[in-house]
């Protein structure tokens, strides 16, 4: 990883930028020596740079090689030079027309409003539980930035030497000393998001406070609470006699599924362990341990609890595919505090259920390696991967996987995984990505989930789109992953029933889909709508869905399934802090005010 190091050196460090500040230095004594005679070419050359800079962004063939980090450190330098030139000079036809107010006023405190941008977009998200900008952000941070400049800028701008240091260290404490308080409260705002002014129902847990939201419980594990409009949040209850939890362990990431008249539940089985203390001269080395393995039950609808111990998934790999579950070391590798820590994986993960052909399917990911018969996998040799297989739900004894397809494809990244599967116009599809919306359509295969069968890359058709509220979040370095498979809405009616309106999610028919957000180790979880129709288009986005996260443990709640009852309640089940499985059964009225803005 010398060479990500590298970059963020590269990225980061002061040296880096060593040339910008000559380059700052000498524009301006360029600058003051011409102030009074001008040359001609500063009439045009702000505009002219203005319009290089629009055909660069907006052509891709015109970027320059590695365009992220060389625009960073500096390729387009020169054009903001004679950019800042020509603004200086004010004979530009841009700026004399920036020179105008109210334009005159926006450049004073534009520089107040790039510093102030995110800080107040912060307290805009959770003030107001909205995740895009809207006109109240504007007012905020337009007053915000308008408020730094009359009591920073202004104020410095006419001080002496010593007066500007001693305001400046008097602000400096006061922000940090304010930091903590500020944090605080939005922390407790994203935990709450709201008053606590929820009711008792007897049983200790706390009810929703009439927005969607819930007042976290207290003890954990937290069985069951009730949110607003009557939906609730449960955990999910073993078999009295289960016996798989008797290696220790944790059942997690539940993915529900209506079918046949029954509530099937695919699960994770998850334990963590650190194994094989090893002494190297340089280190020590240590392999932490996830041992993986996928399970299948069914539920009760009433008190959602399983029916009979769970049935292990045994899934058979056909001979055509170089991969096998033996524990598999990766070629990532970390350093702390003089440890070499390296993850060994035993088998497949997050397994998700869905319908084609009156079938029920699961796909899951798993870490393989490319070549057989390798107890370690040495460096390029191991791939997460996606796998999709029909399920025998008949089986006494274990769901038996009847065939094993590998998705194979020629744009597939070294990890693949939490790829969302559905059925449109008899073929399978499969969103690739959240945002940008992008959706494959697979060719059929050559026998219907057969072993052996492959999806050949030359089958598969693309559709891409963007949503703009996506985007901006991709662009604020949000990660945005997918959560669980979407469930098709064919008509209006269909969707109102479970509160969906068409006034805010768009026409149906549609589909009804969920992905989650990583920012930091915080992750965030969204239903979203998207067309049936090519090229499958978002129509809409909800507010975060309230799932319980233990106190004290890392903010880890991740959606791994959802399903629609026949009564209209849907049904998410989600893990909690690997450790809980749980579901949130909803009600028509609080998935509606989870669509409402």
């Amino acid at each position: 990883y010398m060479g990500d190091a590298w970059t963020v050196v590269l990225k980061f460090h002061p040296f880096s930028y060593i040339h910008i500040f000559v380059m700052g230095c000498a524009l301006g004594k360029v600058f003051h020596s011409t102030q009074n005679t001008p040359p001609p070419f500063v009439r045009y050359c702000a505009s002219l740079s203005y319009l290089i800079l629009l055909g660069l962004f907006s052509f891709s063939f015109l970027h320059p090689p590695s365009y992220k980090l060389s625009c960073r450190l500096g390729t387009l330098a020169p054009l903001q030079a004679l950019i800042l030139l020509g603004l200086a000079h004010e004979q530009d036809p841009l700026a004399k027309l920036f020179a105008q107010k109210p334009l005159k006023t926006f450049g004073e405190i534009s520089y107040s409003q790039y510093i102030f941008q995110f800080v107040v977009f912060t307290i805009f998200k959770h003030m107001t539980g909205y995740h895009k900008v809207t006109w109240l952000y504007w007012v905020m941070l337009i007053a915000t930035a308008a408020a730094g400049h009359r009591i920073v800028q202004k104020t410095i701008k006419g001080s002496t030497s010593f007066s500007k240091f001693v305001f400046l260290t008097l602000f400096v404490t006061v922000l940090w000393m304010l930091r903590g308080l500020m944090f605080q409260s939005l922390i407790a705002t994203s935990t709450t998001n709201g008053n606590s002014n929820g009711h008792g129902n007897g049983n200790g847990n706390s009810n929703g406070n009439g927005n969607g939201n819930v007042v976290q419980p207290s003890m954990t594990p937290a069985p069951q609470f009730q949110l607003s409009h009557g939906a609730f949040d449960i955990e999910i209850e073993l078999h009295p006699h289960e016996k798989v939890l008797e290696r220790g362990g944790h059942i997690i990431n539940p993915s529900p599924l209506w079918f046949d008249g029954k509530l099937m539940l695919a699960c994770r089985f998850h334990k963590f362990e650190t194994l094989n203390l090893e002494m190297i001269p340089e280190a020590t080395v240590q392999h932490q341990v996830f041992r993986s393995e996928m399970f299948l039950g069914t539920l009760d609808t009433h008190n959602f609890r399983f029916t009979s111990p769970l049935k292990p998934i045994t899934v058979k790999p056909p001979l055509s595919i170089n991969m096998t579950w033996i524990p598999c070391l990766p070629e990532q590798v970390r350093w702390q505090n003089g440890t070499i820590i390296q993850k060994l994986v035993t088998g497949p993960e997050d397994p998700r259920l869905f319908v084609f052909d009156d079938e029920v399917i699961l796909s899951f990911n798993s870490l393989v390696p490319v070549t057989n018969n390798l107890k370690r996998c040495s460096y390029g040799t191991t791939q997460m991967r996606m796998f999709v297989t029909a399920l025998d739900t008949a089986s006494t004894h274990s769901a038996v996987a009847l065939g094993l397809d590998k998705l194979e494809l020629e744009f597939e990244k070294q990890f693949e995984k939490n790829w969302l599967f559905f059925k449109s116009n008899s073929t399978l599809h499969a969103v690739y990505s959240v945002e940008p919306h992008v959706v494959l359509m697979f060719g059929a295969p050559t026998t219907k989930f057969a072993p052996g069968t492959l999806w050949g890359a030359r089958e598969v058709r693309q559709f891409r789109t963007s949503f703009p509220l996506l985007g901006l979040w991709s662009n604020a370095s949000v990660a945005i992953h997918g959560g669980a498979n979407p469930i098709l809405i064919e008509s209006a009616d269909a969707g109102i029933e479970i509160g969906l309106d068409p006034l805010v999610v768009g026409d149906a028919p549609f589909f009804l889909a969920a992905f989650h957000t990583v920012n930091h180790t915080k992750y965030e979880n969204f239903l979203y709508v998207f067309s049936a129709t090519p090229p499958f288009r978002v129509q809409a986005v909800s507010k975060p869905l309230p799932l319980w996260e233990a106190p004290g443990g890392p903010q880890l709640a991740f959606m791994s399934g959802l399903t629609l009852l026949p009564d209209g309640r849907l049904v998410i089940g989600y893990g909690a802090s690997d450790k809980h499985p749980r579901l949130l059964v909803t009600t028509p009225q609080f998935v509606r005010e989870l669509f409402e803005r």
